[in-house]
């Protein structure tokens, strides 16, 4: 057993090389996107069976008819003390067909199966952002592990000097004990980090379907997007358009269109009903009797017999002329979804402008705290110069530390939010997710 530990840790083990090849990993591996692929595959069988309207239901049996007592004849006349009996037995077919409602229903499971996919993308579409989130999320807390793990090894260095001067009497202990402090504050942030990329890993893992142990070797670093539009185009449109939930909308009201258009089919073209069967048919046990005997004078039990029924009929209810509900109830379904329509059109467009505004807002704040990080490390470095020649306090050096870990720490959320929004404005302008997604435009 313990010969297997190793190999176990290997296996958990996952080597990443960017964002894209986690969301190709997604397709197979979250559980809702396999659950949406199961719901798109159920459409399309729905669809398959809907085309199957025109073909005819087979049938095959026997039926047996047993009468005995009282029997009333063509004429009114009854018939006393009854015994009598017959069989059939043999393969039917029977079909009911409202041909244009028919091609309808094919149409309608068309939508549905197109509805679906468009669904699908939604989905796909949230669970990718859940996954650029804890990526993004997770390379920062690893990056911002190793610039803290950076701070704390200056300071190590820092308190070995320092704790030199005071020996000889040249700095005071309590210089010493402050930087002693200053580096179990490190340790400290360091231990919240790494809280931080356990559990965006455990999320990374749940995402993808993965054991929540499995440790994650990225191949990458947080480093800001290759490029962000400085605008938003006048009009938003053709991106609305694009969206699946958009999309989505539209099958909805041409379903209810179909569904208008198809009441009036099953109310003004009539149903063919066709039954047809070929049979043998007879008595039970003994020959029959036939009434011409002279033209049958050899007889049997059971005699080869076919029919055909064909019918056209016109199915009306009474409540759809007089009061005509059924109508109005599929015309305010239709208005009905013309609303939704409408309500998630301007959801969209306050989505993107939301998009856009956060990262703009992100990439300010990044150049914000890239500058300030820029000041404080060349200040701390200054400070560390100067301290190695005892002229300079402790105190200004601990100050050049601590903004340089808030600053690091700032800089580091900052550029992970502006990767996510800007991954974010991708997919709210519409842009599908394929071997295009992070190309340059």
């Amino acid at each position: 057993m313990a010969a297997l530990l190793p190999l176990l840790s290997i296996s958990q083990k996952r080597h990443v090389k960017g964002l894209e090849s986690l969301m190709h990993m997604a397709d197979t591996a979250n559980p809702h996107l396999r659950e949406s692929l199961r719901e798109q595959e159920l459409s399309d069988a729905q669809w398959h069976f809907a085309r199957e309207w025109w073909l005819p239901e087979l049938s095959a049996g026997v039926r047996a008819h047993q009468l005995g007592g009282a029997a009333m004849n063509g004429n009114g006349n009854f018939y006393l003390d009854v015994s009598h009996d017959n069989l059939w037995m043999g393969p039917g077919l029977e079909a009911k067909w409202n041909v244009l409602s028919g091609k309808t229903t094919v149409q309608r499971a068309d939508l549905a199966r197109e509805a679906a996919g468009f669904r699908h993308q939604v989905r796909r579409n949230l669970v990718l952002l859940e996954i650029a989130d804890s990526y993004f999320r997770l390379l920062q807390a690893r990056q911002t592990l190793d610039a803290l793990d950076n701070l704390r090894k200056l300071s190590d260095q820092v308190s070995e000097q320092l704790l030199v001067h005071v020996n000889a009497g040249l700095a005071y202990s309590s210089d010493w004990l402050l930087f002693q402090s200053g580096t179990r504050r490190i340790q400290s942030e360091m231990q919240e980090m790494r809280a931080n990329e356990e559990r965006h890993s455990i999320a990374l893992s749940v995402l993808l379907g993965l054991d929540p142990e499995t440790e994650w070797i990225l191949e990458d670093s947080l480093s800001p997007p290759n490029q962000h539009p400085d605008s938003l185009p006048a009009s938003l449109d053709q991106f609305v358009a694009q969206r699946p939930e958009f999309r989505a909308a539209e099958t909805r009201i041409r379903d209810a269109q179909l569904a208008e258009k198809q009441l009036r089919q099953d109310r003004s073209f009539p149903q063919i009903e066709l039954q047809a069967s070929s049979a043998l048919f007879g008595r039970v046990g003994k020959d029959v009797e036939p009434v011409q005997t002279a033209q049958h004078p050899e007889t049997h039990s059971l005699y080869p017999t076919t029919e055909i029924n064909l019918s056209l009929s016109w199915q009306i209810p009474l409540g759809y002329l007089l009061r005509g509900n059924e109508r109005k109830t599929l015309a305010l379904q239709k208005k009905l979804t013309e609303d939704q329509l409408n309500t998630i059109e301007a959801g969209l467009r306050a989505e993107m402008h939301a998009a856009y505004r956060s990262v703009r807002l992100a990439s300010q704040k990044y150049a914000f705290c890239s500058e300030a990080v820029n000041f404080a490390v060349e200040a701390l470095e200054q400070a560390s110069s100067r301290i190695a020649l005892g002229v300079v306090r402790p105190m200004e050096h601990l100050q050049a530390m601590e903004s340089t870990l808030v600053g690091q720490r700032n800089m580091l959320d900052a550029l992970a939010k502006l990767n996510f929004e800007t991954f974010r404005l991708k997919l709210a302008l519409g842009t599908p997710f394929d071997s295009n997604f992070f190309r340059i435009e």
